[in-house]
């Protein structure tokens, strides 16, 4: 059986599950190249260091607990049926799913859920979103949560791979909610990130350490 790599509330805790997973990190750092924030370069090889191509590049974050205070996500309308507007958004302010549109229901509280898909049903990729709720374009209410363990690049020809500065959100504290849409905690991403790389006949785990304003070279052969 595939091992699979997990996220696991305990105590009030995360902490990650990493089964017979690369644990290395098979890269280097670019020194000569000069970006803002954090970027992955990387290239995907067989044993005859052959591109492979296809494969599935996931992206999980390595996440600190900072606070088991939550965040009410629910929202007050300010007057009965006010038209309200509920948009979940991308790091980078981009709408990815309007959830609701529409004059408020009639209770003094609601809240719309996000099943973690685009407008297209597509499943988005990892990163840090936020979901707004706006009247006549103001926005009344904002919170940010956090989506990993999602697929965030797919290796090309050259079997190479890239996980951008927008899918890099070091440092960043945010609520995390689990597959059940329930509160975990408010974590804070840290500057270890994980890799995984799925194909029809693999499933290889990689721990990476991103350098900020630097682009971290990845490499790995798949044996």
């Amino acid at each position: 059986m595939k091992s699979e790599l997990a996220h696991v509330a305990c105590a009030g805790l995360l902490f990650f599950f990493l089964a017979s997973c690369e644990r290395g990190v098979p890269g280097a750092n670019d020194a000569d190249v000069v970006i803002n924030g954090y970027r992955i370069e990387g290239q995907v090889l067989d044993g005859f260091l052959r591109p492979l191509v296809g494969v599935r590049v996931i992206l999980y974050y390595g996440l600190a607990f900072a606070s088991g205070d939550s965040v009410s996500r629910a929202y007050s309308p300010a007057v009965q049926g006010e038209y309200v507007t509920v948009e979940v958004k991308n790091a980078a302010g981009q709408a990815v799913r309007v959830l609701f549109a529409g004059p408020a229901p009639q209770d003094s509280m609601f809240y719309v859920p996000w099943d973690g898909r685009d407008d297209g049903g597509a499943i988005v990729r990892s990163g840090m979103y936020a979901v707004t709720y706006t009247v006549t374009g103001t926005v009344k209410k904002s919170y940010r949560q956090i989506v990993d363990g999602n697929q965030n690049d797919t290796t090309n020809v050259e079997g190479r791979f890239v996980i951008p500065e927008a899918d890099l959100p070091i440092g960043e504290i945010a609520p995390y909610y689990d597959s059940t849409d329930e509160f975990v905690g408010e974590f804070e991403i840290t500057d270890q990130v994980y890799l995984r790389f799925v194909d029809q006949t693999f499933a290889r785990t990689y721990r990476v350490a991103p350098v900020k304003n630097r682009v971290t070279k990845f490499s790995v052969v798949i044996n």
